[in-house]
């Protein structure tokens, strides 16, 4: 019997070669079209701390990354692992190094994150990762193909979640202050915007604010597959959600990813990049490879996706209530399903509407809320 991922014919083989190369060309075009078009975002000068407290908290951040440098040296240890540990330590790290403290409560969420660090590192010395096994707020992490640097990502596991259950994507919308230790520090404290009690929601990093393009659309693929794999979800019953720029995120992935998600709930965000940054695509400054590049993430380049799965769009009651329908298509692009009882004889997928702040939105929300946990 072959291994995993081996091939019985040459043919196979070609075709793994194949694809490889492709994903390779793919990447190396990605990180072109990311220098030529992506305008730079830094983060604003951080405040300024005492010292004596740079001081403690270099020291500490010093003492956890050697025991980082020696769990990942240990012979029969977790290497799987090791990435919930090193993130701690680097988001600690690189606000130490940048200047990165956005604001001065920042230190003892940096001490907290340090602390949760050593104790991780404690517990995998003694052979155990009690945080495997944890429900509600959960901070973990991966090293990614892209860099091989450790990413975070944050979880959300609901009290009645089982293996094989549902699995819930959630982008973030745009912080020009979000550091890793600032994104950690919320990923501690908050929930989000839903939790279901029954599903495990999965917040992304996304390096940092490029509206999950690039970098950031792999960092979302990636975490989702390892909280896929490492919590035993349904690869049939994932969805992906977010607002403002994480609705745009949203857009994107599910329009150019239709078959990865059985729902998807875009709140706003931007679906065209030319009209986001106002450009006027006529105007004679712009080449056209500028063009070609602005339309590369844009949803409406793939309006056609949609039409192989199941439709909802969230609004108020009334004459304009939108409707519900279901179109399946037996030529739908969705990858083959992991094994699992609970595969869908058809993709589907929820577009939600714009959120607001009026009593018969929020309350149309919540009906669409409950719709959409029946189609999970």
């Amino acid at each position: 019997m072959k291994g995993l991922g081996e091939c019985e014919d040459r043919g196979c083989r070609v075709r793994s070669r194949g694809l490889r190369w492709m994903r390779w060309a793919w990447r190396s075009f990605a990180w072109v079209g990311l220098a030529v078009i992506a305008r730079p975002v830094e983060l604003p000068p951080g405040v300024a701390i005492p010292d004596e407290v740079r001081a403690a908290l270099r020291a500490d951040a010093d003492r956890l990354g050697r025991e980082v440098r020696v769990l990942a040296t240990r012979s029969g240890g977790a290497p799987d692992l090791l990435p919930d540990v090193a993130v701690l330590w680097k988001a600690v790290n690189g606000a130490l190094g940048r200047d990165g403290f956005q604001h001065t409560n920042e230190v003892s969420e940096a001490r907290r994150v340090l602390e949760l660090g050593f104790d991780r590192a404690r517990q995998l010395r003694e052979g155990r990762a009690d945080w495997l096994t944890q429900t509600g707020l959960v901070v973990r992490g991966y090293e990614s193909p892209v860099d091989r640097s450790f990413q975070p990502y944050g979880v959300v596991v609901g009290p009645a979640y089982r293996r094989g259950g549902r699995l819930d994507v959630w982008l973030h919308g745009r912080d020009d202050k979000l550091t890793e230790l600032r994104f950690i520090r919320e990923r501690l404290r908050s929930n989000g915007e839903f939790a279901p009690s029954n599903a495990v929601v999965v917040h992304p990093y996304g390096r940092y604010c490029n509206a999950f393009k690039f970098a950031g659309e792999t960092d979302v693929l990636d975490a989702m597959d390892h909280a896929t794999a490492a919590y035993g979800a349904d690869w049939a019953r994932r969805s992906i959600r977010g607002f403002s720029m994480g609705g745009a995120g949203a857009w994107h992935l599910a329009a150019h990813h239709p078959g990865l998600w059985r729902a998807a709930a875009p709140g706003a965000g931007f679906a065209e990049t030319e009209r986001y940054i106002g450009k006027d695509a006529h105007d004679p400054a712009i080449t056209p490879w500028e063009r070609l590049l602005w339309g590369w993430y844009d949803a409406t380049a793939a309006a056609a996706n949609p039409k192989t799965i199941t439709a909802v769009r969230d609004a108020p009651r009334g004459p304009r209530r939108a409707a519900t329908r279901a179109v399946s298509s037996s030529n739908s692009s969705m990858r083959p399903a992991r094994s699992s009882t609970n595969t869908p004889s058809a993709s589907r997928a929820t577009a939600m509407s714009p959120m607001a702040a009026s009593p018969a939105r929020r309350a149309a929300s919540a009906r669409g809320r409950q719709l959409l946990s029946r189609l999970l």
